[in-house]
């Protein structure tokens, strides 16, 4: 896997849940700037992780 991998990659690995996922886009819809999130067992930037994505 990638050193910095997508919410995706995590997903498609089962690193990660369809409800993690989702409570992760939630709390950065709430706020945008949300920089320290724990998805599983990765803490994510999500406002980085935005910035960095050629979909977002």
């Amino acid at each position: 896997m990638a050193e910095d991998p997508y919410f995706g990659d995590l997903f498609k690995a089962k690193a990660i849940s369809d409800d993690e996922l989702k409570a992760a886009v939630d709390a950065y819809m709430a706020l945008p700037t949300t920089s320290h999130f724990v998805i599983g067992e990765h803490v994510a930037d999500l406002a980085g992780a935005v910035a960095k994505s050629p979909y977002a």
